[in-house]
């Protein structure tokens, strides 16, 4: 079942979506913020998810978001940001 994008008052937006159809999105949160307090945390999972082999990404990896609308949000991971890495799972914080 799908549940549209919410807003998070004037900070943001929160979207999910537990069976991820059509492309396997199933947890969005956008929260805006000044530089490097913005948050963006992505989870998605499952048959209609395509991704290259996680545990071979090359670093740094850059990272984005597109809307619809034309709107992108982008982040470029160096190595020391990599919480996690391996062919299931690719976890990084700024």
């Amino acid at each position: 079942m799908a549940i549209a994008a919410k807003p998070l008052g004037l900070s943001g937006w929160r979207y999910g979506d537990r069976d991820g159809t059509p492309d396997g999105l199933q947890k969005l949160l956008l929260r805006s913020g000044g530089a490097g307090e913005s948050r963006l945390a992505l989870k998605g999972k499952g048959a209609h998810l395509t991704l290259p082999a996680l545990g071979s990404l090359a670093l740094p990896l850059r990272t984005q978001l597109r809307s619809q609308a034309g709107g992108c949000w982008e982040a470029e991971f160096p190595q020391g940001s990599v919480l996690k890495s391996d062919t299931g799972v690719f976890k990084a914080k700024q």
